[in-house]
């Protein structure tokens, strides 16, 4: 059985692979030619591989490490929980994410990667060994800021006891240099050990950023010709925030600073008005549409119908797993398709369910730019295919394969994933990863982290309460505005 996903159908076929690519989908039993290999796929669902557009590699060693955080807290305690990793340490967590991407049927990712405290070649030749080492395709950005969550907030700083103020001011950066120079260094000569191993850039949050950095950023972008991705309107204090500091909304900000185009990619995009979605649509920006990590995070519910109405190209993330816990992307897809039922109160504008297995990968490959050779089972296309196992319950019996793949798939069902017509997870087993070693490899490396990063941790623990009551004081006026 072979999914169409811009029809949102399947049907028996044959499927022709020629070196990396599907030469041929044809009526069953006319294929092969003589001499091909032969799978026999018959009790087997294919599917594109899925495209994970928004995920971050070095929070891939993070689960289980907050509860009730808002965005504001996350970002917070993000220090503690990736600093002082090794370049051994950085290929280890993106082995374990890879893996663990390329089980639940991920063939293609990108990857907003951070280094503290800053990015470096190795750090991003370690995470690109970790993909190739898996086989899955990725595009790595080296994620950077110039401006600390205290210092994007106004009034968080203000609202810290002056011996925590003063520590604060120790978090702020010499300037966007140093940055910029380690990107430019990176991107120089970048190589990978495979081809499918590409590069972009992420300046973190606009507000994050300095309007100069931002620039220079787009400008390294440009003359590297790189895509770039960013944070865009996540949480509803950033809304604010911006109206603060630029009189403006991001997007009209952004806008003004001549940086949205079709290389650009925002993620989340909660918060954002009618007019902010069309000149988002006008100047071709595309959108990583994180379901799961909003509700996970309490952002908010984005306005997925209203972006696909524009013809925004809408791919979906898993975000990383200190805000999503897991990498599963058919959880992410069903989560996109199941919020947008309660966002939309007419019930003919929610998600269907095609459109949203159509946006977990050709829409993907459009974010990419890749949608001539991604996101299809068609002659041409890469052959990147998922097989899912017909005999798993969620299957049984098999009424609609699409709404079965959207609303029952959990991953358990993925048998085979195929990168390029090679195997990469063979009967629910990623090749050639020992997952039992992994696991004790990270404990050890978690060990040496906690006790390390101890003293960052107890940090964030006496600042949680002062930047919980700042984010209470400030969520549900900024809310009512918006929403007014």
């Amino acid at each position: 059985m072979v999914v169409n996903v811009d029809q949102g159908t399947s049907r028996r076929a044959d499927v022709l692979i020629a070196q990396d690519r599907i030469e041929a989908v044809a009526a069953p039993d006319t294929l092969p030619p003589e001499g091909c290999e032969v799978l026999d796929m018959s009790e087997r669902l294919l599917i594109p591989g899925l495209i994970n557009v928004h995920t971050h590699g070095h929070g891939f060693f993070n689960k289980g490490l907050g509860d009730r955080w808002p965005l504001e807290l996350l970002l917070a305690a993000g220090a503690w929980m990736s600093s002082g990793r090794t370049t051994q340490d950085k290929e280890l967590v993106g082995l374990l994410g890879a893996a663990e991407l390329a089980a639940k049927g991920t063939t293609t990712c990108y990857d907003l990667f951070l280094e503290l405290p800053l990015p470096t070649r190795d750090g991003m030749g370690a995470l690109a060994s970790a993909y190739s080492k898996v086989g899955i395709r990725a595009v790595i950005a080296p994620m950077v800021s110039d401006i600390t969550l205290y210092d994007a907030l106004p009034g968080l700083a203000h609202g810290l006891p002056p011996k925590m103020r003063a520590a604060v001011e120790g978090f702020r950066t010499a300037g966007y240099g140093a940055a910029l120079e380690a990107c430019r260094e990176i991107l120089k000569d970048w190589s990978s050990t495979a081809d499918d191993i590409q590069v972009a850039l992420a300046p973190a949050i606009p507000l994050h950023c300095s309007d100069a950095f931002l620039v220079e950023l787009d400008r390294l972008a440009r003359e590297f010709h790189l895509g770039i991705h960013t944070h865009l309107a996540e949480s509803s204090l950033q809304v604010s925030a911006a109206r603060l500091r630029y009189g403006a909304s991001l997007v009209e900000h952004l806008e003004k600073l001549r940086l949205l185009d079709r290389r650009f990619t925002v993620a989340h995009a909660v918060w954002l008005s009618e007019g902010d979605l069309t000149m988002l649509a006008d100047r071709g920006v595309s959108i990583a549409h994180n379901a799961g990590s909003n509700l996970r995070l309490g952002a908010g519910i984005a306005r997925a119908r209203d972006m696909l109405d524009r013809g925004i190209a809408v791919g979906i993330g898993t975000d990383t797993c200190s805000c999503s816990d897991h990498l599963n992307m058919f959880e992410a897809i069903r989560c996109a398709c199941s919020v947008s039922r309660v966002r939309e109160r007419d019930h003919g504008r929610w998600l269907t369910a095609r459109e949203a297995l159509f946006a977990g990968t050709v829409g993907g490959a459009r974010v990419l730019g890749r949608d001539h050779e991604l996101g299809r089972i068609a002659p041409g296309y890469l052959a990147d295919i998922v097989s899912l196992d017909l005999n798993r319950p969620q299957y049984i019996p098999l009424n609609d394969a699409v709404l079965q793949i959207v609303f029952a798939e959990d991953g358990t069902g993925v048998d085979r994933v195929m990168v390029g017509g090679r195997d990469i997870v063979r009967d629910g087993r990623v090749i050639g990863i020992d997952l039992r070693q992994l696991r004790e490899r990270a404990s050890e490396t978690q060990a040496r982290l906690k006790a390390a990063n101890e003293p960052l941790r107890q940090f964030f623990l006496r600042a949680e309460p002062h930047i919980s009551a700042f984010y209470r004081s400030q969520v549900t006026g900024a809310a009512n505005s918006l929403e007014g």
